[in-house]
């Protein structure tokens, strides 16, 4: 499986504290069945501020890292596990005066994928206008965790017509299985048959509250939508946009 939404960047926001914990996180990771991470520590001015340099030394050696990880038992086990860039970025970050793409750190280097992340409560049009002008640019926004956030909540109108714009859409793992209450896991299985959830993505944050598992959320969205279906959702669109590839969506059925 690939996790595109993983805070596992020690000491940049609110994710893991230090290295051992990261990396443990990746031993955690690889025992579900995850060969690939995307970081996406939070872009959030005014709230994290760490720069795009930063989290990218932070990447580097995370990664190398990697290879010097041994599991508690005595024989050692290399961890064969990519980890790619990325970032969590807050939909405020563009709107600063001094915005620049140059600032951005898009899905595994490709100028075409990123997270955008929405605040509680935002103003539907001007984003309307947000997602026109990152596709004329051939820029895809991926709005991560929309069943976590009120307005999408009460109305998923709101999320077909930014979908319909260009956008796609991530839920989190750990909303499926219940974690983040009744109103997320409600809102995630109603967008997963409304073809608006078109991602599973974990969010993970830390090694025991948040962790980096998909295999739950994976068997029971299964169940609901079928395992071929599910298995996109964490396989072969992750794949195809860490490789810079077009994809296909089914149209929002609302």
């Amino acid at each position: 499986m690939i996790d595109l939404h993983v805070h596992i960047l020690p000491g940049i926001d609110d994710g893991p504290e230090d290295f051992a914990e990261s990396l443990q996180m990746c031993q955690l990771a690889q025992a579900d069945g995850i060969h690939t991470l995307v970081a996406t520590p939070h872009l959030h001015p005014g709230l994290y501020h760490s720069s795009k340099k930063t989290i990218l030394a932070k990447l580097a050696e995370l990664n190398q890292k990697l290879p010097n990880l041994f599991p508690v038992a005595e024989v050692p086990q290399k961890i064969d596990l990519k980890i790619l860039a990325g970032a969590d970025i807050h939909l405020s970050f563009f709107l600063r005066q001094n915005f620049s793409w140059e600032d951005i750190i898009f899905i595994n280097d490709h100028r075409k994928y990123f997270l955008l992340e929405f605040p509680d409560y935002f103003l539907v049009e001007p984003v309307k206008k947000f997602i026109a002008s990152f596709r004329e640019k051939g820029i895809i926004p991926i709005i991560s965790h929309p069943e976590r956030n009120s307005i999408f909540q009460k109305d998923s109108q709101i999320l077909a017509d930014f979908v319909r714009l260009g956008a796609l859409s991530q839920i989190t793992a750990m909303s499926i299985t219940g974690f983040f209450g009744q109103k997320a896991k409600a809102a995630a299985f109603s967008f997963l048959h409304q073809n608006l959830a078109h991602l599973l993505a974990s969010d993970a944050h830390s090694l025991k509250s948040r962790p980096p598992i998909l295999s739950k959320a994976l068997a029971e969205i299964s169940a609901h939508i079928g395992p071929e279906k599910a298995w996109r959702m964490v396989h072969d669109l992750p794949l195809a946009i860490i490789e810079g590839e077009t994809i296909e969506i089914p149209e929002p059925d609302i």
